[in-house]
């Protein structure tokens, strides 16, 4: 009976141990979701249904998206959600607001009744995941928050309704074919930040009839506008390095760059008369070159590169013509 007893307080001490090493231990004090495993806010105005999982302690991903019905209608991500949890163990609740940060891999993918994506003032979202919006066939219109980054290769594939996209001061990479066969899509503004167009970024863009990238651009990937054959002139920036193969439309023969054209001795800056200070040459006032926009005549589409780098960095003079 002695020994039984012994046997029985010495597991009633182990468990009294255990016990008291969990309620110590800081990483049981855990946030859990309440409810069903999938976890979903729902917008208040249309009704529709969004998933989302964590990115980490502050922040989410919507990785599912399910509109209320499909009738054509706006879509505006939140920049913030409620979620109510409860410590795991003790049941007490915790209310927590976690920022929108990323819109995950298909989450949008092929959805009806997204007429237009709008978000929130002061979005903290900074990215868009592959095929996020691809096949969304009637939307039209979507303008990107200020933190966005970085759009997902084929964030936008064949969105053919899509015809009015504008692009963050902020955004640095348009991924590989983010654009592609968005056929209503018309000429874009290209933010200062970005340095690069991913391969077949806009093929088939069908709708856009001038290019003017943007100062700082460094890559323009294999096939970026290729068949945008509306497209008839090109103005590439001073910056560009790297041109892929088939880059632009097949119908364009030529580009616009700008380049510094020093003035000729002894004549006078537009609108005035040259003349020569008191004090003689020494004295005279230092003309700053004037920048003119000059067309190079290249057959693109031939060769990798199509020697883009070559004609900006030292254009041939033999190949210039002044633009009237």
């Amino acid at each position: 009976m002695k020994k039984l007893f012994a046997l029985l307080l010495a597991v009633l001490m182990v468990l009294s141990i255990v016990a008291c090493s969990e309620e110590d231990d800081p990483s049981q004090d855990k946030v859990i979701n309440i409810g069903v495993a999938e976890m979903t806010f729902t917008a208040e105005d249309t009704g529709d249904v969004f998933t989302y999982e964590y990115l980490n302690s502050t922040s989410i991903v919507i990785t599912a998206f399910r509109a209320a019905d499909y009738e054509p209608h706006v879509v505006t991500i939140p920049t913030s959600i409620t979620v109510v949890t409860e410590k795991k163990g003790s049941g007490d609740q915790v209310t927590m607001v976690m920022d929108v940060a990323a819109i995950g891999d298909q989450a949008f993918y092929a959805k009806s009744g997204i007429s237009e994506v709008r978000f929130e003032a002061d979005s903290k979202l900074t990215s868009i995941g592959a095929y996020a919006f691809a096949n969304c066939e009637i939307l039209e219109s979507v303008v990107l928050p200020a933190g966005v980054t970085e759009i997902g290769e084929s964030a936008f594939f064949g969105c053919t309704s899509l015809s009015s996209v504008t692009l963050n001061e902020g955004l640095t990479t348009i991924g590989k074919a983010a654009f592609y066969n968005c056929s209503a899509l018309g000429n874009i503004t290209f933010p200062s930040t970005l340095t690069t167009i991913g391969e077949s970024a806009f093929s088939d863009c069908s709708a856009m009839t001038e290019l003017v990238l943007n100062e700082g651009l460094l890559t323009v990937g294999k096939q970026a506008f290729y068949n945008c054959d509306g497209i008839l002139s090109v103005t590439l920036p001073a910056s560009i390095e790297e041109i892929g193969l088939y880059a632009f439309s097949t119908q364009l023969r030529g580009y616009e760059i700008e380049v510094e054209v020093e003035p000729e001795e002894g004549t006078a800056p537009e609108g005035g008369e040259a003349t020569a200070p008191e004090g003689g040459e020494d004295d005279a006032e230092e003309v700053e070159p004037e920048t003119e926009i000059v067309k190079i005549e290249v057959v693109f589409n031939t060769v990798e590169g199509s020697y883009a780098a070559d004609y900006i960095a030292n254009p041939p003079t033999a190949e210039i013509e002044d633009a009237e």
